[in-house]
This record gives structure tokens, C-alpha cells and sequence, in this order.
């Protein structure tokens, strides 16, 4: 509760929380041919739905939402977890 008491600080994330609903969602539909256009989304709602869940009970919501998150990075990141953690090959018999 102690964030009733900045009701300016709740107006200014209310606006930015707006802002990036409407805009920074748009990023990820447009074929760009460079790639900050994924990322840039990706840190905001990924920090934006942590926030959720460290500072509400919404359930499952935000875990689900951050798994969404996780999905739509793009395939040069995957490339670039695949080097630093390469699969193994399991040999069974």
C-alpha cells in the first residue's frame, strides 16, 4: 500500500504503461531488417511483467505472459545461446 501514497508516481506509470501497450507491441508485427526492434519490446514488457509478479497476485498471468515474451526473440539470439550452450549428444546402449 505504500504506493497509494505517490499518486504521481502511479499517473506516470499508468502513461507509460499505456504508451507501451499500444506501441511497443506494434514493433514486434513489423519485418524490420534489423534486429533492436525485438529487443527493445522484449526488455520492457519482460521487466514490465516481472514487476507484476513481484508486486501482485495475478495467478499464473505474468508467468505465462513471460514465457510469451521469451518466444518472440529472434532467431540471431537463439543462435547466440546455441553457441555459448551447445546440446550434447546422449549415446543410450
Amino acid at each position: 500500500m505504500e504506493l497509494l501514497k505517490a499518486p504521481e508516481l502511479l499517473t506516470t506509470l499508468t502513461h507509460i504503461t499505456l504508451f507501451s501497450e499500444r506501441y511497443l507491441s506494434l514493433l514486434i508485427l513489423i519485418p524490420l531488417p534489423f534486429l533492436m526492434h525485438r529487443f527493445i519490446p522484449f526488455t520492457v514488457f519482460f521487466g514490465f511483467h516481472l514487476g507484476l509478479a513481484a508486486l501482485m497476485c495475478l495467478g499464473h498471468f505474468p508467468y505465462v505472459a513471460l514465457s510469451f515474451w521469451v518466444l518472440m526473440l529472434p532467431k540471431p539470439f537463439w543462435d547466440f545461446v546455441s553457441k555459448l550452450m551447445p546440446l550434447r549428444s546422449i549415446k543410450i546402449g
